[in-house]
């Protein structure tokens, strides 16, 4: 799943998916300034906690969305 957070002109992308070299899941930003990083965990759970605590600092920083893709 990707999400989208909009700020002005800026845009930040999250995208959860299935870890391509193993079990687990990736969670990859593409920061606005097109800086992008990539954490790895070994449940769904983790990931989804890191998901929303994301998404609350954005929200607390002026983002908008998320805006799903």
């Amino acid at each position: 799943m990707i999400w989208s957070f909009q700020r002005g002109d800026e845009r930040t992308t999250c995208q959860l998916r299935a870890d391509p070299h193993g079990p687990g899941y990736d969670f990859v930003v593409v920061a606005a300034d097109g800086h992008e990083t990539t954490e790895r965990f070994t449940s769904s759970q983790r990931a989804f906690e890191r998901w929303t605590a994301l998404e609350q600092e954005l929200l607390r920083e002026g983002w908008t969305g998320p805006h799903g893709q």
